[in-house]
């Protein structure tokens, strides 16, 4: 790079996420470059995340912090987010909020790639030393939605489909949409663009998706946020299930251990809420044996560093790994990136249906 990457501009604006929520978008000029990064927000929300803040006092830290990076000279992704670590003095990223550095953390990672004069995933890539080639991820691809992000009677927040391409899932979307009509069964789709008919249990979901395809099927259960009864062992022997992911509480660590011993080498255990993108909750995951593979979602811990590092600790482990979505989402398909990046085993997306959805899956075609 001919020039040294110096920080020329910073700011930031309300703009609405795919619930109609306010959450922030974030500019970064660096040398003659501007990036620009927007933040998701989830529905369900893990006990440990880095903590965010609310848009108006998102904004306004946003002008303070410009004060002090605007003129410096950051040499490298860890460097800037080390700074912003420092800045924000705190172990939850209470006092700057993980929106406010996330969307800094992703605009100068977008900024320093164009700078380079490289893709996004590439320059991912070679952060951390990760060093990984361009592999395609398999597409957990949601088709039916419950909990908090759909209808109450499916206790049950997530409903996949284990395919090879957007294609293939697609497919198995629209197959569903047609089924359910013909049916005479509402289509109408919750937070992430997938089906929630009222009526529906968990186990006529599952029967009606194990009838409309071979595809092996991916469910979120999301414990920590809904209350859940469910028979696991039961669902594992009737049904054609690859992953489950927080099967039990953020804190019961103990249930997640003696199920992983169970079951680990039958299925993906996921642990989503349990580990928040953290190194130090994967460490002890990894010590307890309670799962065998990670959510990667980077607003839980707030900087694309910290989530590199999350991501080298599992792989280190022999952990899978999926990078996902929040419930309120934005068009920025930065995620996309990550995973190809980082050779993400899976991505969850959500449904082919919304447009925030639909550009991540976009940013995957666009990039294979």
């Amino acid at each position: 790079m001919k020039n040294m990457p110096v920080i020329n501009a910073l700011a930031s604006r309300k703009i609405l996420d795919s619930r109609s929520e306010w959450t922030i978008e974030t500019s970064l000029t660096v040398n003659d470059v501007t990036a620009i990064a927007s933040v998701p927000e989830g529905t369900s929300v893990g006990k440990f995340e880095a903590k965010s803040l609310s848009v108006p006092n998102a904004l306004q830290k946003i002008r303070n912090i410009e004060s002090h990076i605007k003129g410096k000279n950051f040499n490298s992704q860890k460097e800037l987010d080390e700074y912003l670590l420092e800045l924000d003095g705190t172990a939850d990223k209470s006092n700057l909020g993980a929106n406010v550095i996330l969307s800094i953390s992703h605009s100068f990672a977008r900024a320093f790639s164009a700078l380079k004069k490289i893709p996004l995933y590439k320059y991912i890539a070679d952060c951390e030393g990760m060093g990984t080639p361009a592999t395609k991820p398999k597409i957990m691809m949601l088709i039916f939605e419950g909990g908090k992000h759909g209808s109450f009677n499916i206790s049950i927040q997530e409903f996949m489909v284990v395919v090879d391409s957007v294609e293939e899932g697609d497919t198995v979307y629209d197959l569903a949409r047609k089924t359910l009509l013909s049916k005479k069964l509402e289509v109408e789709v919750g937070l992430e663009g997938a089906f929630s008919p009222v009526g529906f249990s968990n186990d006529d979901i599952l029967i009606f998706l194990s009838s409309l395809s071979k595809f092996p099927l991916a469910l979120d259960v999301a414990a920590s946020s809904v209350f859940n009864q469910l028979d696991f062992g039961r669902m594992l022997e009737k049904y054609n299930i690859l992953s489950i992911e927080d099967p039990f509480g953020e804190e019961e660590w103990n249930k997640w251990a003696d199920f992983t011993r169970s079951y680990g080498g039958e299925i993906l255990i996921v642990g989503d809420d349990l580990v928040v993108t953290n190194a130090r909750r994967i460490d002890k995951a990894v010590k307890m044996g309670a799962c065998n593979a990670v959510i990667i979602k980077p607003n839980q811990i707030g900087t694309l560093t910290e989530t590199l590092q999350a991501v080298k600790l599992a792989k280190e482990n022999g952990f899978k790994t999926v990078v996902s979505h929040r419930s309120g989402e934005t068009n920025d398909s930065f995620i996309a990136d990550l995973a190809v990046g980082i050779g993400a085993d899976f991505v969850k997306f959500g449904s082919p249906s919304r447009g925030e959805r639909v550009a991540k899956y976009n940013r995957l075609l666009e990039i294979f």
